[in-house]
């Protein structure tokens, strides 16, 4: 079974209960459970600094009752916070679902997929998945609708929606180069490079995407707040960051946006090398392949920023997975990339190369 399809199971297992519509929008929230609300509301409180959060739900043992109350009492806006991180393409489908009586049954399981990760678990919309039909269902319902309809019209939620989207960009062209940083270098480099922006919003934006579905995680050492893409537990990230070395190398927007986009990477000489090995030996193009680029080229630098033994590993099974080829050969295409990380940044040398 192709990896896609696996994904898409294991997603889509979770959403198997068909819509019911609600007179009110209190017995519609009331048919979550308390662990669902509970999420919204800490969600919400966290990122808003809501001071009346604590008196409500402290140390998640408030009934639910009293959370459903919060939810209810403060809607429209956790509605808008959760609105405020989605991509573009997925608020399409917000406003094709409203336009369609607050109803769409998609046929094209790849368009609503980060949307069902994003907001599946949230009372925002309700996502059925008819196994038997391959047939995905997204319902809002009609005192939600109200509220979503209101919002995306509002033209401050737009403006702010969309600063929040290249917020995000620039953060990921950040830790591309530098994989885990400081909070406060993370502000420095960013108002240095990017944009001025105020030290408030910034924290608050940065709040925003490490609590949504997404490869950044916020970590918390000697008093200080990290930024990571690594995926290693407490302990290995403490080691991590006692390990690094170097001052931090910063560089040109340009540089940052080219390293994210792939840019930087493909117009290296050790990659050129790599993609002349190929066509050479197996008549195959890296650069007309992108699953194939990302898991041989771009999965084997990023896992060399976390353990050379683990990116050996994980290189022998993709190679394994898609070409034919012997012990020598995986070796000789290892040296390859192993040129191009060397002229790659690097996260243990703080985005020096």
């Amino acid at each position: 079974m192709d990896i896609r399809e696996i994904i898409f199971n294991d997603i889509m297992q979770n959403y198997n209960k068909k819509y019911k519509e609600y007179n009110t929008l209190e017995e519609y929230l009331n048919s979550y459970t308390r662990d669902d609300l509970y999420r919204l509301a800490v969600r919400y409180g966290i990122i808003n600094g809501d001071n009346k959060l604590g008196e409500v739900i402290i140390a998640n043992t408030s009934t639910k009752s009293k959370i459903l109350k919060y939810v209810v009492d403060n809607i429209e806006e956790i509605i808008k916070s959760v609105l405020l991180p989605i991509k573009d393409n997925n608020i399409e489908i917000l406003n094709k679902v409203l336009e369609n009586k607050n109803t769409l049954v998609i046929e094209d399981r790849r368009l609503p997929l980060t949307l069902i990760l994003n907001l599946g678990n949230t009372p925002v919309i309700h996502v059925h998945y008819d196994k038997k039909k391959d047939l995905i269902t997204i319902n809002i319902q009609k005192d939600i609708a109200l509220i979503i309809n209101k919002i995306l019209k509002n033209k401050a939620f737009i403006k702010e929606h969309h600063d929040l989207l290249d917020f995000e960009k620039n953060i990921e062209m950040l830790l591309e180069v530098y994989g885990l940083i400081e909070e406060d270098t993370l502000y420095d480099i960013y108002t240095k490079v990017l944009d001025n922006i105020e030290r408030k919003i910034f924290d608050k934006y940065l709040m925003y995407i490490t609590l949504k579905d997404c490869p950044l995680d916020r970590k918390h050492f000697n008093n200080i707040n990290y930024i990571s893409k690594l995926d290693l537990e407490d302990y290995e990230i403490e080691d991590y960051i006692s390990n690094r070395e170097g001052e931090y190398e910063i560089y040109s927007k340009d540089f940052y946006e080219n390293v994210e986009n792939r840019t930087y990477l493909k117009g290296l000489k050790s990659y050129e090398n790599l993609c002349d090995f190929f066509q050479k030996y197996y008549d195959f193009d890296l650069n007309e392949e992108d699953d194939i680029f990302e898991l041989i080229v771009c999965d084997y630098l990023y896992q060399m920023q976390e353990s050379k033994v683990i990116a050996r590993k994980a290189i022998i099974t993709n190679l394994d997975q898609y070409f034919n080829i012997n012990s020598k050969e995986k070796n000789e295409i290892i040296n390859y990339l192993n040129k191009i990380y060397y002229d790659y940044p690097k996260w243990r040398k703080k985005g020096n190369i």
